[in-house]
């Protein structure tokens, strides 16, 4: 989702804010509080007025008192403060999570393995099999991990599809 009018553009912060404000090149503008985007651990010791905007204006840096920077992704920003956004996320789930069930079944079925073999080979519990295949669950990335190792591809091949699977574990 390459779209420039949900680039960030500024990020301002006044003294004593529960949070900072961003706005993105569409004009609009979120409020993103603490207390909701920040890990309850790190309230004490971030630094809000050196908050910024990092990786070509996708990403929301705020340090922290050890060096470190606390990043919020900017969809994740723009989700909460647009309906529409987050419509449209919860779309891409959707879809990269059907997209992802098929590749699985169909390489599960090209190996003539059950969900109950590739459960074993895989060590997840049969029902996360049958719940991806579906559909269902948006896997994270060390589920496709395990996946894509029991099968002997590669992991990117499950996300896209498209590639030409390497090794073999049949």
């Amino acid at each position: 989702m390459n779209d420039p009018a949900l680039e960030m553009v500024s990020v301002a912060y006044a003294e004593g804010d529960t949070g900072v404000f961003v706005r993105f090149r569409d004009e609009r503008t979120a409020f993103v509080p603490f207390s909701r985007y920040v890990r309850r651990d790190l309230h004490e010791h971030i630094q809000p007025q050196r908050s910024r905007i990092c990786n070509a204006s996708n990403v929301l840096c705020i340090p922290v008192d050890d060096g470190t920077d606390y990043s919020i992704d900017h969809l994740t920003i723009r989700a909460s403060a647009d309906l529409d956004i987050l419509h449209r996320l919860k779309a891409m789930e959707l879809a990269y999570a059907k997209g992802c069930g098929k590749t699985v079944r169909s390489i599960r079925r090209d190996k003539g393995w059950t969900q109950s073999q590739l459960s074993h080979r895989s060590g997840l519990d049969q029902a996360v099999i049958s719940k991806l295949e579906r559909g269902v669950h948006s896997p994270k990335l060390g589920t496709l991990d395990r996946i894509a190792r029991a099968f002997g591809v590669d992991a990117f091949y499950l996300l896209k599809g498209d590639s030409t699977p390497t090794g073999s574990n049949t």
